[in-house]
């Protein structure tokens, strides 16, 4: 059997198995090409959990920084560096923009 991931693809299998009954032309085919396409299966959905968890790290970010905070811009005496204002303590970004803002979460109570 050919490897699917295509899940309409797999619907359709899925349905006709239903229909065919246990043992069915359709049963087996739909329950060989699931075995054969698993392992891509799960990466495949594995690698979309993964990205949600990202984009939800950044929504939460963006929802924190919108409601409580706000980056500003600061000058010392080595030159304008960006910071997260308004929260207890400023946090100055030296990293990256998400690193500071994941900082001054903590520091200020998400």
């Amino acid at each position: 059997m050919a490897i699917v991931t295509n899940f309409d693809d797999l619907q359709r299998l899925h349905q006709a198995a239903v229909v065919g009954g246990a043992k069915s032309r359709a049963w087996l085919e739909f329950a060989i090409t699931m075995m054969d396409s698993f392992p891509n299966l799960y990466r495949t959905a594995k690698g979309m959990n993964e990205r949600l968890e990202t984009l939800q790290k950044d929504s939460d970010r963006y929802r924190w920084l919108t409601e409580h905070a706000y980056i500003g811009e600061c000058f010392t005496e080595k030159g304008p560096i960006l910071e997260v204002q308004n929260v207890e303590r400023e946090v100055p970004i030296d990293d990256t923009v998400d690193a500071a803002i994941d900082a001054a979460m903590q520091k200020g109570g998400a």
